[in-house]
């Protein structure tokens, strides 16, 4: 598969409903980052939930049944047993021994493939990084969004401690909940908004997803993520009540939780098969991000005050939650014009990624 067709680039994915009887029976959302891999030309997704769907028919037609002679169950070779055969998703080798109960307490194991195969895993996350735009934007959002927490973090333990505060240690540690209820409503709320907004997109799509849909639920987080954090550093520098502080904090949180998510579910979705590649590329500019402003934070607040260290950074995340708008627009055209640099990649993953 070379991805030429660029109405099929990794990550696009045909949903398709069936009808049977009186029954809709929706197939679930394949996120298989392949256009085609059968002799019909149909998308992966399609074949796989078309699959799916007979089987789950068929199992429903079988449970009405009454118990079936020995003579009648089917043959390996029946198709219905191979269909069904075909949708497992592990097939587990019995001549494989079982670990003993020391084993499986080891504290380190060692993984089969040359070391060559191992080694390259310590540059190919930075190629990906820079070579494949949607990794580089997930990764600036998820990274510009833990450094401001982790700032926001760092000015509470800092500042809270003097006048007009005069906090104690622990009282500090319960400002925590704050950002916790802030990040569990915002997480409760974009996982069935997100789903549904993309199935609508799909819908109207002739039922086919496309990962940059998700971005649609991405865009209404951007201002109270924005709000919280300015309303926090006006805050605290003006030395308004705690409450203010709390409220501003988790209010900051309610959109950066779904914004995280949504970024590494775009990842997820358009870029499984370099997947471990991928979130290494993340981790390394999220501790970057962090690590930078976090020590230059004492000095540069002193040098500018608190309001406008948040003011700069405020900026520099607008700047890149801007992109998020020109992935709905070109995301797929960049999907398109990455896919040999992905499938590259893609074949120089551990065996235990599938291809």
């Amino acid at each position: 598969m070379d991805y030429s067709d660029p109405d099929w680039p990794p990550g696009t994915v045909k949903l398709q409903a069936l009808h049977s009887g009186e029954k809709n029976v929706e197939a679930e959302i394949i996120l298989q980052p392949r256009p085609t891999d059968n002799p019909n030309g149909r998308p992966v997704g399609e074949v796989a939930a078309t699959q799916r769907a007979e089987v789950m028919e068929k199992s429903e037609q079988l449970s009405k049944e009454p118990a079936a002679h020995p003579s009648d169950i089917e043959s390996p070779a029946d198709p219905d047993h191979m269909a069904r055969r075909s949708l497992s998703v592990a097939h587990v080798n019995a001549n494989l021994p079982r670990k003993t109960y020391w084993q499986k307490l080891a504290l380190f194991e060692t993984s089969p493939g040359p070391w060559s195969h191992f080694l390259r895993h310590s540059w190919q996350p930075f190629a990906l990084l820079f070579l494949i735009p949607g990794i580089l934007f997930c990764s600036l959002c998820y990274a510009i969004l833990l450094a401001w927490s982790t700032v926001m973090t760092t000015a509470l333990s800092t500042y809270m401690l003097d006048p007009p505060y005069n906090f104690t240690a622990s009282q500090i540690g319960l400002m925590s909940l704050a950002p916790f209820i802030g990040s569990t409503l915002g997480s409760l709320v974009v996982g069935p908004a997100s789903d549904y907004v993309i199935l609508q997109l799909a819908k109207r799509n002739n039922g086919i997803y496309e990962p940059e849909m998700r971005f649609w639920v991405f865009l209404p987080f951007i201002p109270f993520q924005l709000a919280g954090t300015w309303w926090f550093a006006f805050a605290l520098s003006e030395g308004k009540p705690w409450s203010q502080v709390a409220v501003a904090y988790a209010l900051a949180q309610f959109g950066s939780a779904p914004m995280q998510s949504i970024a590494l579910t775009y990842m997820l979705d358009a870029y499984n098969d370099v997947v471990a590649d991928a979130l290494t590329a993340l981790t390394f500019a999220r501790n970057l991000f962090s690590t930078i402003f976090v020590f230059a934070m004492p000095a540069w607040i002193a040098a500018v005050g608190i309001p406008n260290v948040f003011n700069t950074i405020g900026a520099i995340g607008i700047a890149i939650f801007s992109f998020s708008g020109i992935f709905i627009w070109r995301g797929k055209h960049f999907r398109y014009k990455t896919a040999k640099v992905y499938r590259f990649y893609a074949e120089r993953q551990f065996s235990a990624r599938p291809l």
